[in-house]
């Protein structure tokens, strides 16, 4: 089939003469493989249509130009051959900040087909939806969601829980869409939107994914081919984003004993209280007045309550209405901006809304106060600056991560100079004079041309600093430090790979005989420490571990049997009988792998447990819980894992991320 648009874009003649010079060329290249690709039958891509409408757009984009920035164009002829080869299911991967969601509204303008778009929370539906109207205000969205079910236009944007609902309750018909955009796709990652999105695939509907990171955790990772893939240096380079330095602060605060879950991440609450008592807040406040005064900056904390302590002392400090914490009750979001915008508010504080569908070119500095062990959270936070400001050629951005004393071994940070891989990066304007190596061969060469080139950007040349914080702005020490966590994380990772077995075997091999004995030693041992040990479905007792003389170990059939013979109906009756039968303490049953809920363990057939996160989340959010408190209360009627379980869960990192707020 051929299409006669097509051929006569393939007369050029004195439409490429027109055409720019840098365009040229790549307008060329690309009418030759459209004249190569003409000589095969195509009648049997079901996507033919979407083909002929893309060449159409990329020949009119190089000869005319248009929205598209050099780099971004080259995605769509990547998408373009991706298409013609009849894959159906890639993601592209851009950094935060790199324009994903304007080049995915360009490709549904460019095919002209009704197509749904998929996005993480409610307000991300509206900001996708102004984008549209900015851009491409000729074409007609719909929204579906709790507040609105909008369908029958050419464009239809959702979130992934309303896909999901639905397409159980039928209101979403999948033959009345050919694509299927997939926005912040690492979020798709739970079980009933995997099913949802098979769906898609099973009818062989055109799906792409779009995200900073296609990795959710180690265990959940997307699966799709990889149509295209921008680094975040090559996009400073190419001008996607703002150049930008990495700068840890080093808070003379110890967090030993702050709770961490599985993963490492800390509890938000004791975090925030934390910070109050080893004044971690007024060194956020010190610091920020010292080294960025007056410039626009997101801070990052770990809950709602925190970022309304930092965001009064700041306005204690600088005047009312110099700092606004955001979150999921922020109220006149459109005031809030427009101040930021206009320099009224030089601070904006935030959890998870900060972190997705959040654009503030004009923003140039990122704190974050509360680490992370995210690779998504710790990817976003830092991208919420590094959007060009076309206010502000000469932006440099900077992200700084506090970094505070931990002695346990599983708690180093993941920082945005791991993320990006090197510590700074520079315009490709300035590559040629100042070098971007992870490891600059001159180091205090390479430090000299960096202040050079920060000039006026910040108001320090040197390392900083003040009373409770160490500032490290040179780019070598960041690395050495980046380098060090990496290396202690992947000793840590390689810890918790023994075996249980192989655990058990080190640990009586140097006669350990309390649980004391095992936290003092376990990290001279290459032993997990004390808290990991019990995630090991293996592990039910100390003495059991360790090897201490104790009565047999009942089968979990055997305590079944005594917990009918004696009537107990509840846990608060097992744990008053457990003593006297010779049962196992409450702690020590909920490690059995056969235990999942009380309601099943005492006969109540329709208590089925959850195990995968993101069906937990989705079940939980669906139920219309709002806080842990409702989760507390909710959680064994719905068949959701205790609190303490979930929260020891690799992918849970804060309430506020668990509920989507």
């Amino acid at each position: 089939m051929k299409n006669p648009k097509t051929l006569e874009a393939l007369n050029l003649g004195l439409e490429i003469e027109q055409a720019n010079l840098q365009a040229k060329h790549r307008l060329l290249e690309f009418k030759n493989q459209v004249q190569e690709f003409r000589k095969y039958n195509l009648t049997e891509n079901k996507n033919i249509t979407i083909i002929h409408n893309l060449e159409d757009y990329i020949f009119k984009h190089y000869i005319k130009g248009g929205i598209l920035r050099k780099r971004q164009a080259y995605i769509f002829e990547d998408l373009y051959n991706f298409i013609l080869e009849g894959k159906t299911y890639g993601k592209i991967i851009l950094p935060t900040g790199a324009g994903k969601t304007i080049l995915f509204l360009e490709f549904i303008k460019a095919i002209n087909l009704p197509s749904l778009i998929v996005v993480p929370t409610q307000n991300l539906i509206d900001q996708t939806g102004d984008k549209l109207t900015q851009f491409s205000p000729e074409l007609e969205y719909g929204r579906f969601y709790a507040k609105a079910k909008e369908l029958g236009k050419q464009i239809t944007i959702t979130t992934y829980d309303s896909l999901v609902s639905g397409l159980k309750s039928g209101k979403i018909d999948i033959n009345s869409f050919k694509v299927l955009i997939l926005d912040e796709a690492h979020a798709s990652l739970g079980e009933a939107r995997q099913e949802a999105v098979s769906r898609f695939k099973n009818e062989h509907k055109l799906i792409l994914e779009f995200t900073a990171t296609d990795q959710y955790s180690t265990n959940k990772k997307l699966t799709s081919e990889t149509v295209h893939k921008i680094e975040i240096v090559e996009a400073v380079e190419q001008g996607l984003l703002s150049p930008f330095s990495c700068i840890f602060a080093q808070v003379d605060a110890d967090l030993s004993d702050v709770s961490v879950n599985k993963i490492g991440e800390y509890n938000e609450d004791q975090f925030m209280k934390h910070s109050q008592k080893a004044g971690i807040n007024q060194t956020c406040v010190d610091f920020y007045k010292k080294c960025f005064n007056g410039k626009t900056a997101t801070i990052f904390v770990g809950n709602i309550e925190h970022g309304e302590v930092l965001e009064e002392m700041f306005n204690q400090q600088f005047g009312f209405g110099f700092a606004t914490s955001f979150n999921q009750h922020t109220k006149n979001e459109e005031v809030m901006l427009k101040n930021l915008k206009n320099g009224k508010t030089k601070i904006i504080i935030g959890v998870v809304k900060l972190v997705t569908g959040f654009d503030l070119p004009e923003a140039s500095v990122c704190i974050n106060v509360f680490p992370t062990k995210s690779v998504v959270r710790a990817t976003q936070r830092g991208g919420r600056v590094l959007r060009v400001d076309p206010n502000n050629p000469h932006k440099h951005a900077f992200i700084v991560d506090f970094i505070y004393k931990d002695k346990r071994d599983n708690t180093q940070p993941i920082t945005y100079p791991e993320i990006a891989g090197q510590s700074y990066v520079l315009p490709q304007t300035e590559v040629k004079k100042y070098s971007t190596s992870k490891v600059p061969k001159n180091s205090s060469q390479n430090s000299t041309k960096l202040k050079e080139y920060l000039g006026n950007n910040i108001d320090f040349q040197d390392d900083v600093y003040i009373e409770g914080l160490s500032v490290i702005i040179n780019p070598v020490e960041v690395m050495k430090i980046t380098r060090n966590f990496l290396e202690n994380r992947k000793q840590t990772t390689e810890t918790v790979k023994l075996s249980f077995d192989q655990i058990k075997e080190i640990a009586r091999k140097a006669e350990l005989k309390t649980s004391f004995d095992y936290g003092q030693n376990a990290s001279k041992l290459g032993l997990p420490n004390h808290n990991s040990i019990r995630d090991y479905r293996e592990f039910t007792t100390w003495s059991e571990l360790l090897g201490r003389e104790t009565n047999r170990k009942l089968t979990f059939a055997e305590i079944m049997e005594i917990i009918i013979n004696a009537n107990i109906k509840s846990s608060s009756q097992y744990s008053k009988k457990a003593p006297e039968l010779g049962l196992p303490a409450v702690q020590t049953l909920m490690k059995y792998p056969e235990f999942t809920t009380w309601g099943k363990l005492f006969g109540n057939k329709k208590d089925e447990v959850l195990r995968n996160f993101y069906d937990i989340q989705e079940k939980a959010i669906q139920a219309g819980l709002k806080t842990s408190g409702d989760y507390d209360k909710r959680s064994s009627e719905l068949g959701l894992p205790f609190r303490k379980y979930l929260v020891k869960m690799e992918e849970f990192t804060n309430w506020s991320n668990f509920f989507n707020r």
